[in-house]
């Protein structure tokens, strides 16, 4: 028995040394044309029902994207946006969303439109994530990081119009938030957890983790 034990151990770290391989193997790096190929990248967004299909977004301006699983990709830029957060309905509607502001495409991604609510531009803070239920309803979050005001947009017309609703809490921000389809949701900012009930249509500060 006592001779046996070593080599159930050689065994099984020679198969976790395999399947580590193995899992590895799996990825490669795919070089983006042009300019792309040396963006800054922070969220990429495949559309799980047809995984051809898939999107991603840079610090730059730059996205994007695929229609053949990630082996070649096309892309295109708005100057001057930071984006952070890219999110695709289908093949053809999407949004993107940053500090400048939120934009939206009807064509996959080829050309963008700028759908950020005025009143940003009026009080202008940092913009974030953003998170739609469907091409029409969504939400984008807007406080950057240590802001005093948290701005919870709302849209149920794809973007042609926004409500908000503000919250004052010092040296917190807003950043990223899910919102459900039956109305409850949560956001997330330094420090902070926020949860609605109502669609997002008011959101009340549920936690503060300590330190």
């Amino acid at each position: 028995m006592s001779a046996s034990l070593p080599i159930r151990c050689i065994v099984l770290v020679v198969a976790l040394t395999v399947l580590t391989h193995d899992l590895c193997a799996q990825w490669q790096r795919v070089p983006l044309p042009g300019r792309y190929n040396d963006g800054y990248y922070l969220d990429v967004n495949f559309l799980p029902e047809d995984p051809r299909f898939g999107w991603a977004c840079s610090m730059e301006g730059y996205v994007v994207r695929t229609t053949d699983g990630g082996r070649t990709w096309l892309g295109s830029a708005i100057d001057e946006v930071f984006f952070e957060h890219v999110q695709f309905l289908n093949r053809f509607e999407g949004y993107c969303s940053g500090s400048n502001g939120i934009y939206k495409s009807t064509n996959g991604g080829v050309t963008w439109f700028d759908v950020t609510p005025r009143r940003f531009y009026q009080f202008p803070d940092k913009g974030w994530g953003c998170h739609f239920l469907n091409e029409n309803e969504g939400f984008w979050f807007v406080g950057g990081c240590g802001s005093n005001i948290q701005s919870f947009y709302r849209t149920t017309d794809g973007g042609r119009s926004w409500n908000v609703f503000l919250a004052f809490e010092n040296n917190t921000g807003l950043t990223d938030g899910v919102v459900d389809e039956n109305g409850e949701g949560y956001a997330v900012s330094s420090g902070a957890l926020w949860q609605t009930l109502a669609r997002g249509q008011t959101m009340r500060l549920i936690m503060r983790t300590p330190g």
